[in-house]
């Protein structure tokens, strides 16, 4: 029980950090999108 909840924490961080990226990279894709389109009309 004790390695599986350390190997979960030591996962943990890099989950957490490619939903961080993944936010990071969907947000600026999006406002990309919007000035672009904003730009366009």
């Amino acid at each position: 029980l004790q390695f599986g909840t350390l190997q979960g924490a030591k996962r943990f961080p890099q989950n957490f950090a490619m939903v961080l990226c993944y936010l990071c990279l969907r947000l600026n894709c999006e406002l990309q999108y919007r000035s672009y389109v904003f730009s366009d009309s």
